[in-house]
């Protein structure tokens, strides 16, 4: 008769033969999607940022200048003014802005900042200062901090 052999079934089983991990390269082709709108977003963002720098540049410039004036200078409404000018001509188209004068140059700084813009510039006619100093110095850089944003309004509308 045969000899029945005791043994464990489970003996006769090989390992368990593990596949080689997945490499993370290459990578799968949603990866490339992915990194390729990620760039392009960095892109869009970086030249969105560098447009408003460059729009935001010649106000900056001007309240820069603005801050190195004398309040106690005789001539400093005329040079507050030339500075204003300036910057107005740089954010808009200059025919709209260069001719202006008098209760039209009034008006058009009203639009930026409310203030008493005829007493704080005075009239440059007057033998004695009559300008507003410091308070001039303040209120024409409250309308240059708002020239950018007013020409970034508009050109929004159109």
């Amino acid at each position: 008769m045969a000899k029945i052999v005791d043994m464990n079934p489970l003996d006769s089983l090989h390992d368990i033969v593990l596949p080689q991990p997945v490499d993370w390269w290459p990578l799968a082709p949603g990866w490339w999607l992915l990194a390729a709108l990620v760039l392009l977003a960095l892109i869009a963002g970086g030249i969105k940022l560098q447009r408003h720098w460059r729009h935001q540049r010649p106000a900056k410039l001007a309240i820069a200048q603005l801050q190195r004036l004398d309040p106690t200078a005789p001539d400093l409404a005329t040079q507050v003014q030339a500075l204003l000018k300036r910057a107005a001509m740089a954010y808009g188209p200059r025919e709209q802005c260069a001719g202006l004068h008098g209760n039209q140059w009034h008006n058009y700084l009203q639009q930026l900042s409310p203030h008493p813009w005829p007493e704080l510039l005075g009239n440059p006619y007057q033998a004695q200062v009559s300008h507003g100093g410091q308070r001039l110095l303040d209120a024409a850089s409250a309308a240059l901090t708002q020239l950018p944003k007013q020409t970034e309004a508009q050109h929004a509308q159109s």
